[in-house]
């Protein structure tokens, strides 16, 4: 198995990041659940874990405040994808809203 570069998963990282935000809500229903459920659901499963983090941290790549925030993202993550949701749902709950929120905050602090 090959073991995957600081580069490669700092760039899947970014990935996954670009997939939690408020934008998405303005796809259309089938697009909103595969960037969610499909494509964000991997990417927060694997490149959000702890220790991929520590590792960007480490290499540089994230500052302590991008750590904390993927950290409390994947963690309501899990927390909201315990339950169905309908996509009408998706877009107006609050804890929905709040989520894309800290993406939102996510990748501008990622921009900077």
């Amino acid at each position: 198995m090959n073991e995957t570069s600081m580069d490669q998963l700092y760039e899947l990282y970014l990935d996954t990041a670009a997939k939690c935000n408020s934008q998405i809500t303005s796809l259309g229903n089938g697009e909103l659940e595969y960037n969610l459920f499909e494509e964000f659901d991997i990417g927060v499963t694997s490149y959000f874990h702890e220790d991929s983090l520590q590792n960007l941290l480490s290499a540089g790549k994230l500052n302590r405040e991008a750590v904390c925030l993927s950290e409390e993202i994947r963690k309501t993550w899990f927390e909201l994808n315990s339950e169905t949701w309908t996509t009408d749902q998706i877009r107006t709950v609050q804890d929905w809203k709040l989520f894309f929120a800290a993406g939102d905050e996510l990748n501008s602090l990622l921009q900077t």
